[in-house]
């Protein structure tokens, strides 16, 4: 920030002359208050008032990303992490200016610094973090090519249960490999979700996505216990697509997300979000719904849906009522083909994501899979008892239960098996299914020559016996002739 250097010295001694005549408090006293505010506007300098010109608030609150922090604004607060520390330093870092020499040419000057991916998440496998690099590098790519960049975003956070740590690595990969796949960036973003104090974990979503979202045209959220089951569609013809559905002008939509059928609100698992004024509007508006906070089961989610309402926030939504395969499928909804299932169980979501990832790798080999393979395979004991803290014996209703859960499983199992073998075989059935249509075109062109020939044989046949009638008849009246001849002789 610059001071000038005069007002600073005017300012200093004005302090010192107020200060030699005692008490500052009978300064103002004695003054009427508009010199009394005059004065105190002259003494105090202006790089410790709150306000600047105009009334512009200069003591501001932490977005989330450097974007938000403007020249005029002077005290930051609320800055929780080490790197956004460092981000705000090198921001506000003055470097000195050549005065004795001519500015170098734009040509000559030294390039700036990769900028580092923003996924935090450094504790992951050396397999999901390879080369931050590759970030900027797709990020590179996706904008020079004309297409929009997007940053796929899922959270990495491991909350203090440790319920979702068999899967959240093996979840993040599941989506990273995606984005890279089809050049979008990846994200998974952790440190928003630890900084959490006195709100709900799951609110780090909202600090995360405001972080991140400047950096991109476009970022797809997708929560932890969410499955990517096609890998085959980029998010770039997803976003044609939903142009080509929205009825109206979609270049002023920046919100996009589904509210399932039976929801009472949209799901805030997955979404798309375009940056844009309104967004980081939206949400910071949503950041101030304070009594989401801690409101369950909702949550973010809530807040959001609670926004969305107002009038003036409706045309930069797409909401997808009553959908539930465009990218926001239940498992008991799953249809082959759909994009993501996303799990979201009341309790911990681990062992149905660790269910979805194995069926997605399953998807990749080939195979076909159904609603079954997503769905809980052990079923909840209705008959044992109800809220006890230690693990007790399965009841024998519940043993039955199970027995014949397996069974079933099994059989559904072998089904799976006997479809698949039928999928891998399609080729030779369809080998098979255009052969006998050719023996059925084949069947039937005989059919209708058969028919024509045997026609053709009737015709000869009738025309032939017409003859023979007419020579017998032409026989039988030449001997009648003859007969009648030789009476009229003898006579």
């Amino acid at each position: 920030m610059f001071v000038n250097e005069m007002t600073l010295s005017v300012s200093v001694k004005k302090t010192q002359s107020i200060a030699k005549m005692g008490n500052p408090d009978h300064v103002w006293n004695a003054l009427d208050p508009e010199a009394a505010a005059e004065v105190q506007e002259q003494v105090l300098p202006v790089f410790v008032r709150e306000d600047g010109p105009e009334d512009a608030h200069r003591f501001i609150r932490w977005e989330n990303n450097i974007e938000s922090v403007h020249a005029e604004d002077i005290v930051v607060t609320h800055v929780y992490q080490d790197d956004e520390f460092a981000e705000l330093s090198y921001w506000t870092f003055l470097k000195p200016s050549v005065v004795c020499f001519t500015q170098r040419s734009a040509s000559l000057s030294e390039q700036l610094p990769v900028v580092e991916a923003l996924d935090d998440d450094e504790d992951i496998e050396e397999e999901l973090v390879s080369n931050s690099n590759d970030l900027a590098l797709n990020t590179t790519l996706v904008t020079s090519s004309g297409k929009p960049a997007i940053a796929l975003m899922t959270s990495s956070y491991i909350y203090d249960d440790n319920c979702m740590e068999p899967s959240a690595t093996l979840a993040a990969m599941n989506k990273r490999k995606y984005a890279l796949r089809h050049g979008h960036s990846f994200v998974a973003r952790s440190a928003e979700f630890a900084q959490q104090r006195g709100r709900k974990t799951v609110w780090g979503k909202m600090d995360a996505v405001e972080k991140v979202l400047p950096k991109y045209d476009w970022i797809f959220w997708m929560d932890m216990d969410a499955v990517i089951m096609n890998q085959e569609r980029s998010l770039f013809e997803l976003l044609d697509d939903l142009k080509q559905r929205y009825d109206g002008e979609f270049e002023g939509i920046d919100l996009i997300a589904a509210k399932p059928r039976g929801d009472p609100m949209l799901n805030a698992g997955v979404f798309f979000l375009r940056y844009s004024p309104w967004s980081m509007q939206f949400l910071r508006d949503v950041q101030g719904v304070v009594e989401w906070y801690n409101k369950g089961p909702s949550y973010e989610q809530g807040a959001m849906w609670q926004m969305m309402q107002f009038e003036e926030n409706r045309p930069h939504i797409f909401l997808l009522e009553n959908d539930d395969h465009t990218f926001n499928t239940f498992p008991k909804r799953y249809q082959p083909g759909d994009f993501i299932v996303h799990f979201a169980p009341d309790k911990c979501p681990n062992e149905l994501t660790l269910q979805g990832l194995k069926a997605a790798e399953r998807i990749e080999r080939g195979e076909r899979i159904t609603q079954l393979d997503l769905l809980p395979s052990v079923p909840v004991d209705p008959f044992g008892s109800r809220g006890l803290a230690e693990p007790h014996t399965p009841s024998i209703q519940m043993q039955k239960v199970q027995r014949i859960s397996s069974e079933y499983r099994e059989t559904i199992n072998l089904l799976n098996d006997n479809i698949n073998e039928l999928y891998k075989r399609d080729e030779k059935v369809d080998d098979i299914y255009k052969k006998a249509e050719n023996l059925r075109k084949e069947a039937e062109d005989f059919r209708l020559s058969a028919r024509k020939a045997h026609q053709d044989l009737v015709c000869k046949y009738i025309k032939w016996g017409v003859i023979m009638v007419g020579l017998v008849l032409i026989a039988a009246a030449a001997i009648i002739g003859g007969l009648i001849g030789a009476h009229v002789i003898e006579v």
